[in-house]
């Protein structure tokens, strides 16, 4: 109470208030003074005043400073134009309809806009089958029979920006056509791919097989093993089932710009897991051989009708695009058998 009356203004200390009313002043009119002083004291409470039992006072304040919360901030027009928003005209077949980053695009057009591709081919495992070839039970077993028969129209330029902006990380690969967004992901290998999903439930051929040696099982892929093989080992020397499985994997499955006679320590692992059927994580391998074409400069891009039907897929504009079709030469048919000095009937 001390510290209160401090504030009390100077022509109100020490008077008695009989002296400003005549003692006949009622009770009431005391109160009353004494109140006054009372809301006087505390006035910045902002609460209700009660002066007795019988009255109650309460007064209420604008203040000019309202709480921050409940302030109405007067707000202005903006003059300045708003973010261009993302255009939904499909993207024309242009450096500005393929590449959306202006930077990048002097990049794209020195080292990608002409960089090979890897002549995509196709088999019709119904002409194996009539010739009673057993290439297509390993094919089917393997859940890659229509992988490896996908064929038609591939989009050159489109599979050149794929792998331009191809970005693997985290086991998942991405990239961006022509504004679109493409992951990767299951859903792609299988409605585009059709490779079958494993539930991880058996044992799945993703990085390699522990205590593989590529002498011991090439030998055991060769028409006469006692054969003396070279520091090279080739695909020549192999059995008919190898040979051709080989020949679909340097040429579709996990396809490669040279060196198609030689069999290579990842090739005859696959071999091996398909004749063996082991189930082999297909999508791995081919984020893999995607990685490999994008990091070296000399590797031809391939997968191109696998690429052109996710782009499809995803939406692509794919209408003004630059395209080619497979023809009956890229099938590995009766004139693949007779390259590789094959006769196209039975399996010796």
């Amino acid at each position: 109470m001390l510290s209160l009356l401090k504030h009390v203004p100077p022509s109100l200390v020490g008077v008695n208030p009989s002296s400003i009313w005549p003692l006949e002043t009622s009770l009431y009119k005391y109160q009353l003074f004494w109140s006054l002083v009372h809301s006087f004291l505390t006035f910045n409470t902002q609460e209700p005043l009660i002066f007795s039992k019988t009255l109650k006072v309460s007064f209420s304040f604008t203040s000019t400073m309202v709480e921050p919360s409940r302030r109405k901030i007067p707000t202005r027009r903006r003059t300045a134009s708003r973010a261009p928003q993302p255009s939904t005209a499909p993207r024309t077949a242009s450096i500005e309809g393929w590449i959306s980053n202006e930077d990048k695009r002097s990049k794209f057009i020195t080292l990608w806009k002409d960089k090979p591709l890897i002549t995509p081919k196709f088999i019709k495992s119904q002409w194996f089958v009539n010739r009673r070839f057993t290439i297509p039970t390993f094919l089917a077993k393997q859940g890659v029979k229509f992988f490896t028969e996908i064929q038609g129209t591939y989009y050159p330029d489109l599979v050149r920006a794929f792998y331009f902006n191809y970005k693997f990380r985290d086991g998942v690969g991405f990239t961006k056509v022509k504004g679109v967004e493409i992951i990767l992901d299951d859903d792609i290998w299988e409605n585009v791919a059709q490779f079958p999903i494993h539930d991880g439930t058996s044992p799945i051929l993703t990085a390699g097989i522990e205590g593989f040696n590529r002498i011991f099982a090439c030998r055991s892929f060769m028409q006469r093993p006692n054969q003396e093989i070279g520091r090279q080992l080739l695909a020549g020397p192999l059995k008919v089932d190898e040979r051709l499985l080989h020949y679909l994997i340097v040429w579709i499955l996990c396809p490669r710009g040279t060196n198609h006679a030689q069999c290579s320590e990842a090739d005859l692992m696959i071999i091996y897991a398909m004749l063996n059927y082991i189930p082999i994580h297909w999508p791995s391998i081919i984020l893999d051989t995607m990685l490999k074409a994008k990091r070296l400069p000399q590797y031809p891009l391939s997968y191109s009708l696998l690429i052109s039907r996710i782009c499809e897929y995803k939406g692509v504009n794919v209408s003004d695009e630059k395209s080619h079709n497979t023809i009956e030469a890229n099938k590995i048919a009766g004139n693949s058998l007779k390259q590789m000095k094959f006769i196209p009937f039975g399996n010796t």
